[in-house]
């Protein structure tokens, strides 16, 4: 907070109370108390003022040692005679970024330089009237020498971090890695996936060339016999013989096995599909009936119809059409660039790769 702003606030007293007009380097103010908010308690303060100054002073000090191992790697020197001009017509006017510097009075020459680069007097005072006022001070010395640390340290920093490559291989090799790995992923993004979310027609030729890939399940409609008799498969069969041809044939069969107090032959008539029943599999499915065993009980199915596999609509197989689609369209841009860069590989070379991987 501006000093001139905290200390009209901080001296009221009461509720509803207002400051005398005041002005700082934003303008003419004043200020209403609405509520004081009084201080935690120490054990409510204690852990995050804590956290606050550790990670404060942590990144503080980790900055100014990187920066001081900086300065001595690339000799930088800071103009003595400028640095004192700038602490002798530095007033509290300019401070608090009332004023600024007059261009004619400042010194040609520079006031800092490192490896070659330097900041000039002026660039200096330009960045002094910008960032100024978020240092909090009467003391000239103090003022400028806080200020070109901040701009120093952050111009070699910027210039530590376009040179890495340079000084590190092993970085340079990692960016470019870097650099190829988001370069692929924003070709690989163009070429494949927006196209899945966007060529429909490219998705429905892709379905229709592959629709058959993607089959239903063969289906019989059929009416299935039970008789819950162990031994009854002559039973079963003599009846059914007898009754089949018969429009009620059913309901005769039901009265020769079955009474109020016992069920036990079992007719259902529906659909079938592969893999719902393991017995009814094991038959042959082709309109007519036949005898088998289901769930260890003589039986005897009448197929009426086959429905054989058919291309499932293309809402039922969306999903596994898109990553078909996204395949194909992989290893179609994979044939484009085999067909346009001829790629040769060195067997010799390979070879001593392979035999390094394994020694180690």
């Amino acid at each position: 907070m501006i000093p001139d702003f905290s200390e009209a606030a901080f001296s009221l007293k009461d509720t509803g109370t207002y400051s005398k007009p005041f002005r700082t380097m934003y303008g003419w103010h004043i200020v209403k108390l609405l509520n004081r908010k009084p201080p935690g308690s120490y054990e409510e303060s204690t852990s995050y003022l804590e956290s606050r100054i550790n990670q404060s002073y942590l990144n503080s000090l980790s900055r100014k040692t990187f920066v001081a191992r900086l300065k001595k790697e690339y000799k930088f020197k800071i103009n003595k005679i400028a640095f004192n001009w700038f602490i002798e017509n530095t007033d509290t006017l300019i401070i608090q970024g009332l004023k600024k510097y007059i261009p004619a009075e400042i010194p040609d020459g520079i006031i800092s330089s490192f490896n070659n680069k330097a900041l000039s007097n002026a660039e200096f005072a330009e960045y002094i009237e910008k960032r100024g006022t978020m240092i909090i001070t009467r003391d000239p010395a103090i003022f400028i020498k806080t200020l070109l640390d901040a701009l120093t340290s952050d111009q070699l920093i910027t210039y530590e971090n376009s040179v890495l490559e340079k000084k590190y291989p092993e970085f340079r090799y990692l960016m470019n890695e870097f650099h190829d790995g988001i370069l692929l992923f924003d070709i690989s993004n163009k070429k494949v996936w927006d196209r899945i979310n966007h060529d429909s027609a490219g998705l429905h030729r892709y379905y229709e060339d592959n629709k058959y890939n993607y089959l239903s399940k063969k289906q019989i409609e059929a009416k299935v016999y039970t008789l819950k008799v162990v031994n009854g498969e002559k039973a079963l069969a003599s009846a059914y013989k007898k009754f089949a041809g018969r429009s009620d044939g059913d309901k005769y069969m039901n009265e020769k096995f079955n009474n109020k107090n016992d069920t036990v032959l079992v007719i259902k008539d529906g659909i079938w599909t592969t893999g719902d029943d393991p017995d009814i599999d094991r038959v042959e499915w082709v309109t007519g009936s036949s005898s088998f065993t289901r769930n260890g009980f003589p039986s005897i199915i009448l197929i009426k119809k086959v429905k054989e596999p058919l291309p499932l609509k293309f809402e039922e197989v969306e999903e596994k059409m898109m990553t078909g689609y996204q395949e194909y369209l992989d290893n179609e841009w994979i044939r484009q660039l085999k067909e346009k860069y001829n790629v040769k590989i060195d067997s010799l070379v390979l070879e001593e790769v392979k035999r390094k991987l394994n020694n180690e």
